[in-house]
């Protein structure tokens, strides 16, 4: 059974805007091969930090939602941590309505 959650993503915002939609291609793939299935994509554009990030004061924002099966969160949890354009990421459980 498929759960839904939430994932807030902040890329290099240094990336240009072909590598940084690539990057996101790449999040999604990876959610894709991991049994999910995105419900939205929300881009909130550049933002700058209450304090730095790897050495970086601002971000680029992406929020998606999408279900997957729980036992797959860590799989993609472990994949965005190699990814080093990704700067941080949050993946929360949404509660049920």
């Amino acid at each position: 059974m498929k759960r839904a959650y939430e994932m807030l993503i902040i890329f290099d915002a240094k990336l240009d805007e072909e590598k940084r939609n690539n990057s996101i291609e790449e999040v999604k793939k990876i959610i894709e091969e991991a049994d999910g299935e995105i419900t939205l994509e929300d881009k909130w554009g550049i933002k700058k930090f209450a304090y730095e990030i790897k050495k970086r004061e601002e971000g680029f924002y992406v929020n998606f939602e999408y279900l997957i099966p729980p036992d797959k969160v860590k799989e993609v949890k472990d994949k965005l941590k190699l990814k080093k354009e990704v700067l941080r990421f949050l993946i929360l459980k949404k509660e049920k309505k």
